[in-house]
């Protein structure tokens, strides 16, 4: 992979270039942040965008460049409020009939791993305590 810092004459800064066979990327490392372009797209960056330009195409790849960083993330917990609970999904056994390849849990006819009639009662009942109504049970198909 070829690096090189700078972008002509946009006032993208930071931006490092990076390309990798055919693959022009431009990436943000303390953001982070980064954008894959097209030959035009390079093209644009390489000799340069101006403030003037007419060309929707160029004003969207040099708003991209150029928003603004956000700030430090502070993770989730102050969206994740949670009181309740709509609905429980239950995988119960990797045992099946069938071998499928689309399978999300590579469940098989040797298989034998199981959830515990002990584990999904109690889960079943923490469930009912935050007002669960909707229960699926998957596994062994």
């Amino acid at each position: 992979m070829k690096m090189c810092n700078g972008m002509g004459k946009t006032d993208a800064s930071g931006w490092q270039h990076l390309q990798w066979d055919d693959c022009v990327l431009y990436v943000q490392p303390d953001t982070p942040d980064w954008i894959v372009v097209s030959e035009a797209g390079e093209s644009l960056l390489r000799d340069g965008i101006q403030e003037d330009i007419q060309l929707y195409a160029g004003k969207q790849l040099l708003n991209a460049l150029n928003g603004a960083a956000p700030g430090p993330f502070a993770g989730r917990a102050s969206s994740l409020n949670l009181s309740t609970l709509k609905e429980c999904w239950f995988h119960i056994t990797d045992s099946c009939n069938l071998s499928c390849r689309h399978c999300l849990f590579a469940a098989s006819p040797a298989k034998t791993r199981a959830l515990q009639h002990s584990q999904l009662q109690s889960a079943v009942e923490q469930a009912l305590a935050l007002g669960c109504k909707l229960f699926s049970f998957t596994g062994g198909e």
